[in-house]
């Protein structure tokens, strides 16, 4: 049977420029177990969005055991006349799902506030000023640090930086299993991305809104994994926040420079006379910093009480990114 055939009642769930996501069924005896299928045009693919070289680097992570450290395995690919169709397990879940499944409504209505299930959402009166209040527990939040820096500990020693960690790209088999790190379609693999990206001319243009570390708002095209490092960090203050939203502005997602403004006003500016490594791009040194005291560790995490967490974030939101905490050492500190 040609493999496309075994593949049926595909439904699209997502549809971006460079690629579309299928649910689909593929029989195997008497089970029906269902995948993704990710269809993309490598024709149609720009820098640094690169299906082949998604393709390769998934295939060298499964017979690495990737699936082991909550990478997702690849089940299978082909191809269909221009098209590249890569398999994959199929996750129902996303980190923001979990995290608003573990969460409550706080609806302001008349002056006065109630608080409901989140999953009265068919019930939801767009008229209302609705909250949310995490109410992940703790314990979970820590198993989910530990798992993907566990993910992240694994890519960078085979020498791969993700460069896209976001809530959307941590999905979830349940409500409660463990995440696992999905989409490599814009990763970098040393030495030079299979050709395609020497390790000193790396394209800068990557990662996602509020996840992306300020050096590359600088252009600095010789980062590391430390880029991942920054971006777990303000997932991070997803997982621990009261309000089910991670700590930066949410204008950030649209302009670099709304997102620079607000990592100084959360994180200061006491420690750019440190930051090395932008110092002699043109760029910065035409910025006027207004001096900010920024926001201390727990009003940044306020539902944690893990005092080695503290440090982690602390250390992984350094703006030198030579200095920040790696994957290794953040499991040192949370794993007995």
């Amino acid at each position: 049977m040609e493999k496309n055939k075994l593949y049926i009642n595909r439904k699209r769930i997502y549809s971006g420029p460079f690629s579309a996501v299928y649910k689909a069924e593929v029989g195997l005896g008497n089970g029906v177990n269902e995948v993704a299928l990710k269809i993309t045009d490598p024709m149609d693919d720009r820098p640094p969005h690169n299906s082949r070289i998604e393709l390769k680097t998934l295939m060298r992570l499964n017979g690495k055991g990737g699936k082991d450290y909550n990478v997702i395995e690849l089940l299978d690919d082909f191809e269909i006349g221009d098209e590249l169709i890569m398999v994959f397990p199929f996750y129902p879940f996303n980190l923001e799902d979990v995290i608003k499944a573990n969460s409550k409504k706080k609806i302001n209505l008349f002056g006065n506030i109630f608080n409901k299930d989140c999953e009265d959402k068919e019930n939801d009166d767009s008229s209302l000023a609705i909250n949310r209040i995490n109410k992940l527990p703790l314990s979970r939040a820590k198993e989910m640090v530990i798992a993907l820096a566990k993910s992240l500990s694994f890519l960078h020693k085979n020498k791969i930086i993700h460069r896209d960690i976001k809530p959307e790209n941590i999905l979830f088999k349940s409500l409660d299993s463990d995440p696992v790190l999905i989409d490599f379609g814009i990763s970098w693999t040393a030495p030079d991305n299979y050709g395609k990206e020497p390790s000193t001319k790396k394209i800068t243009d990557i990662a996602t809104g509020l996840y992306k570390a300020p050096e590359l708002m600088f252009s600095l095209n010789t980062y590391s994994s430390a880029v991942d490092i920054w971006a777990l960090a303000i997932v991070m203050t997803l997982i621990y926040s009261q309000n089910c939203e991670p700590i930066l502005d949410n204008d950030g997602n649209f302009s670099d420079l709304a997102l620079l403004s607000s990592i100084l006003q959360k994180f200061g500016t006491q420690n750019l006379s440190n930051w090395e490594e932008v110092k002699h791009i043109d760029t910065f040194q035409k910025m006027n910093f207004f001096p900010q005291k920024g926001l201390s560790v727990d009003e940044i995490l306020p539902r944690c009480d893990d005092i080695n967490m503290k440090k982690i974030f602390t250390k992984a939101t350094i703006y030198q990114s030579s200095s920040r905490i790696t994957a290794d050492e953040i499991l040192d500190l949370l794993v007995a």
